[in-house]
């Protein structure tokens, strides 16, 4: 598993840490079409540094209704924000 050096870390040149803006206000990232999204900008952005086990998606269910309308989980296969070791890992 690769190890993220946090003193080279630049995040100016990380391209996903900057959400893209849609006139003047952010992108809806709560509809479904942006939990989607998102969960392929989570996956891909840990791909693009080597941790190709974690996974990203949007579950089956019925999103979560509050007060500002539907909201759509994305859950991880993360552990405390950390990607789970790989099986072969340490052998």
């Amino acid at each position: 598993m690769p190890d993220i050096d946090r003193r080279t870390y630049k995040p100016e040149r990380d391209i996903t840490r900057v959400l893209p803006i849609q006139g003047k206000f952010p992108r809806e990232l709560s509809s479904q079409i942006g939990a989607f999204a998102l969960a392929k900008e989570i996956q891909a952005w840990w791909h693009n540094r080597g941790f190709t086990q974690v996974r990203a998606w949007v579950p089956d269910q019925a999103p979560l209704v509050s007060s500002r309308g539907n909201i759509y989980p994305v859950k991880t296969n993360l552990v405390r924000g950390m990607p789970p070791k790989a099986p072969n890992a340490g052998r």
